[in-house]
């Protein structure tokens, strides 16, 4: 599988046939119960390691999305930081997410606590540099729900 950074198009197998909706819904049969099943696992796995506040685990991953780098690993393991390239202050999050700003400011402080996230002075948050001490059984849930995706295909 490749992706295609000029076009935007995924491709796979050797024939190089994008990933595109045609493509998803001739092997819905395969993809769909594996999605469901793996989404089940992952959200259960999530809610476990949030403490049942699935609502913050939506505030890291908007701020993750707002993280700008170009080596996911290396953000992931700590050797780098990311930039985050628009404000990332409880405002935002609350109009991007729809969570009343003060609930964000409320988990945002806890993510803080659990050393998942760091607040700078002007109220800004960013993903904690040692993020992925602290997010490994997620990330390992995760990486086994995309492992049950790509495996109904």
């Amino acid at each position: 599988m490749s992706y295609d950074k000029a076009t935007g198009i995924v491709l796979t197998g050797s024939d190089a046939s994008p990933i595109d909706e045609t493509w998803l819904t001739s092997r819905l049969n395969a993809l769909w119960p594996a999605h469901n099943h793996g989404l089940a696992e992952l959200l259960i796995a999530l809610r476990r390691e949030f403490e049942g506040d699935l609502d913050a685990l939506l505030i890291l991953l908007v701020i993750g999305v707002g993280t700008n780098a170009e080596n996911w690993e290396q953000v992931l393991d700590g050797s780098m930081h990311g930039e985050a390239p628009r404000p990332t202050n409880a405002s935002s999050l609350a109009e991007i997410t729809g969570i009343p700003r003060e609930s964000v400011r409320r988990k945002a402080g806890k993510l803080v606590a659990r050393g998942l996230l760091t607040r700078c002075e002007r109220g800004e948050y960013s993903l904690a540099s040692d993020i992925a001490r602290h997010s490994e059984p997620g990330t390992r849930a995760a990486i086994k729900y995309l492992l049950r995706i790509f495996g109904a295909v």
